[in-house]
């Protein structure tokens, strides 16, 4: 969502746990959805009315800047622009599709 939108994404893990590795890397089944400010007393409720009360936790926020900042416990855990995230993501990608892929042609859409 981050890297389509340009934007950033403030997010507290205090809902989620107290390990922060755990929260964010764990084989639970989950969701994230982006929802308006404007329309999230009504997702709520149809997320409570579905039997998802004790399941559903704001986790963020979208920002302005293109940043994304994690949180714990009001301790900051992890910081970067977007930027950085989408040079990462991409050449993870490349390396990928490297590997799976005839390496020559890959390297044709960097």
């Amino acid at each position: 969502m981050m890297f389509a939108s340009r934007l950033g994404i403030s997010l507290s893990l205090d809902d989620l746990g107290v390990d922060a590795l755990s929260a964010l890397f764990n084989e639970e089944l989950g969701a994230v959805l982006q929802i308006r400010a404007s329309d999230s007393e009504h997702v709520i409720d149809l997320l409570n009315q579905s039997g998802l009360k004790d399941c559903t936790f704001f986790i963020g926020k979208v920002l302005k800047q293109p940043h994304l900042n994690i949180s714990l416990e009001n301790d900051l855990v992890y910081s970067a622009s977007r930027a950085e995230l989408q040079t990462i993501w991409s050449e993870v990608s490349y390396r990928m599709q490297a590997l799976r892929d005839n390496p020559d042609c890959a390297r044709q859409t960097v």
